[in-house]
């Protein structure tokens, strides 16, 4: 099996790829961020048809053009950044370890992005938030254990 690793150690590194097509993950390739390295997607789709592990880094998608996150396999982002001013549309089930940013809209269609128990969801407005077109039946979920007294529940 042929294995493309990117190994990004012990320092905080800025990825930037312009381009109009798309970071792609292809079918038998690892893409693997050790350490907290920032990828910067400008006016690109992120791909995940291989395996892509997050480590504890960032993933920006950015720009003025309408993106997505596609692929056959669901991603797990640790930080997932929504920046583009154009919409960000999922096309996959996606997951959230730590943080989304929200500084544009993500229209989750009739997918899923799963937030893990500690994840945030920051910076939400009315022009950046998460967003389903009427019919489709996408979501957001987390998974809370409500015996914790330190969580402050109210459902109303």
């Amino acid at each position: 099996m042929k294995q493309l690793v990117f190994l990004i150690v012990g320092c905080v590194y800025n990825i930037v790829l312009p381009a109009q097509s798309g970071f792609v993950i292809y079918p038998g390739t690892q893409f693997v961020k050790s350490g907290s390295p920032v990828l910067v997607l400008q006016n690109m789709n992120f791909v995940n048809n291989g395996t892509y592990s997050a480590g504890s880094g960032t993933v920006k998608l950015t720009g003025s053009n309408a993106t997505y996150i596609n692929g056959n396999n669901t991603t797990n982002f640790y930080n997932l950044h929504a920046g583009s001013s154009a919409s960000l549309t999922l096309g996959q089930n996606i997951n959230v370890q730590n943080e989304l940013q929200m500084a544009g809209m993500l229209q989750v269609q009739d997918y899923e992005v799963k937030m893990q128990p500690n994840a945030m969801i920051v910076g939400e407005s009315e022009t950046a938030r998460l967003h389903a077109n009427a019919g489709n039946t996408g979501r957001a979920t987390t998974t809370l254990d409500i015996n914790s007294p330190a969580i402050n529940l109210n459902p109303a």
